[in-house]
């Protein structure tokens, strides 16, 4: 016979089956109604786990998105609340510049953990205020004219790099090289001292490696940014958590210029300028900021400045009559020995083949993801309630007819010379290899300095040629 208690517990059982079916039922549903007018497959309308599955199973998010355009148009579901456009039309009003839509969490798993304690990055900030405070403390110091004023420090890595490829008497890997290269640089504007990945060789502690690890880790985590928290940023975690090297160098050097009360400031590299700021806004920039703004910009300007010169070169090679054109042009430039900024930045052709390898070869790598603000907007002609993240895709719009003229997905340098002023900006405006409006990369000058020297410099210098 059965007791109270049993019948009780039956009774309650069969009341919360159904009730507890019903609440998932209704949060799928709801879920599934909010973009309901936006085509996108089936399983993204429920769960982001739909879109983190596409990278771990290595899915690109360049070929992910080409892919899904292709299938259903310029305005595509990734997530129960996530879309992404295709058409140029759409860059204003995701990234425009006055009631600026923020950084989504899709950014979050990018901060790193150093002395086990989370710290963010230019990247990384998603308050829009803060990040607009920090910018005009620091912005002066990020300007083509600022850097110049370190461009003996450039000179000196570009010509470690030539030292080194003329005293290599076999085949170079180019990629590797230049990375070594390119880290070694990095350090000498940001530390005024480089850490010897060139002339050794080698990629001490990973940190080279270690930076397209952090890209490939934000990708698969980027979508489901909480369970990356619990997973790798839990108290546990953090306890365990042990620096990276360059995490560990950075805040060596951070107490090293502390003690050093006079060079806190005289120092004209990036530390400086960092601490300078953190002295003037304290409350603003604090000494763990420092720390963590050095990092990313060392592992940017690395990862970014030496994979796109060496992508360049290698799409140059895959092109022989650009690259004569391109030698032709920097031959007959009387360029000095050791090629100024103020030389090359007049080198049409230069600058156009640059732009072009960005185009193509830096597009889709990465999520540019911005978040509605309530209570929506209007984004390329549909409308996008609050909340919803959205973004545009590189890979698709950098190959857009309309914007880049015919035979888009093609390298021809030339698309960017002799245009109208009206025609250059479109096209400049569409082309997000460093993002683009208020949260358009920081470093970009550099970068472009960095690149138009060393390329100008290498092909002075040296015949190139793929290996046979």
């Amino acid at each position: 016979m059965m007791q109270i208690g049993d019948l009780i517990w039956s009774h309650s059982l069969a009341f919360a089956a159904p009730a507890l079916s019903l609440l998932i039922v209704t949060f799928f549903l709801k879920r599934y109604l909010r973009l309901r007018h936006i085509p996108g497959p089936f399983f993204a309308a429920f769960t982001d786990f739909w879109f983190a599955y596409k990278f771990w199973t290595g899915t690109t998010f360049a070929r992910l998105t080409t892919d899904l355009h292709q299938k259903y148009g310029p305005v595509v579901r990734l997530g129960p609340n996530r879309l992404i456009f295709s058409k140029a039309s759409a860059i204003p009003v995701i990234y425009r510049t006055t009631d600026v839509m923020p950084k989504s969490s899709f950014y979050l798993p990018i901060r790193v953990m150093i002395r086990g304690r989370e710290v963010t990055s230019f990247i990384s900030i998603l308050d829009e205020k803060r990040m607009s405070a920090v910018k005009r403390l620091l912005l002066g110091n990020f300007s083509i004219n600022s850097f110049l004023r370190q461009e003996s420090e450039l000179d000196h890595t570009i010509s470690s790099l030539v030292r080194y490829l003329e005293d290599t008497k076999t085949d170079i890997a180019i990629g590797t090289t230049l990375g070594y290269w390119a880290f070694d640089s990095i350090s000498r504007i940001a530390l005024t001292e480089d850490q010897a990945f060139l002339s050794q060789q080698q990629d001490f502690g990973n940190t080279i490696g270690g930076a397209s690890e952090r890209i490939t880790h934000w990708h698969y985590w980027g979508a489901i940014p909480m369970l990356e928290w619990l997973l790798f940023k839990n108290p546990i975690m953090q306890r365990m958590g042990k620096s990276s090297m360059l995490g560990a160098l950075a805040a060596q050097r951070l107490q090293q210029r502390l003690r050093e009360e006079k060079r806190l400031e005289s120092q004209p590299d990036l530390l400086g300028k960092y601490l300078a700021a953190s002295r003037r806004a304290p409350e603003l920039i604090n000494t763990t900021d420092v720390v963590g703004f050095l990092v990313s910009t060392m592992h940017a300007g690395s990862e970014t400045i030496g994979q796109v010169t060496a992508g360049i070169l290698v799409t140059l090679l895959q092109h022989s009559e650009k690259m004569k054109k391109l030698e032709k042009e920097i031959l007959s430039a009387s360029l000095s020995d050791m090629p100024r900024f103020s030389e090359v930045n007049s080198l049409p052709y230069l600058d156009s083949v640059i732009r072009e390898s960005l185009r193509l070869n830096r597009a889709g790598t990465t999520i540019l993801e911005r978040t509605v603000p309530e209570p929506g907007a209007t984004i390329d002609g549909v409308w996008v309630p609050g909340g919803t993240n959205v973004s545009v895709s590189t890979a698709v719009l950098n190959r857009d007819t309309d914007v880049f003229g015919p035979a888009a997905e093609k390298f021809i340098p030339e698309r960017w010379i002799g245009l109208s002023e009206e025609q250059f900006r479109q096209m400049d405006h569409a082309e997000l290899g460093f993002s683009t409006g208020r949260r358009i990369c920081i470093g970009r000058n550099l970068a472009m300095i960095e690149m138009k020297k060393a390329l100008a410099r290498l092909i002075k210098t040296f015949k190139v040629s793929l290996p046979l």
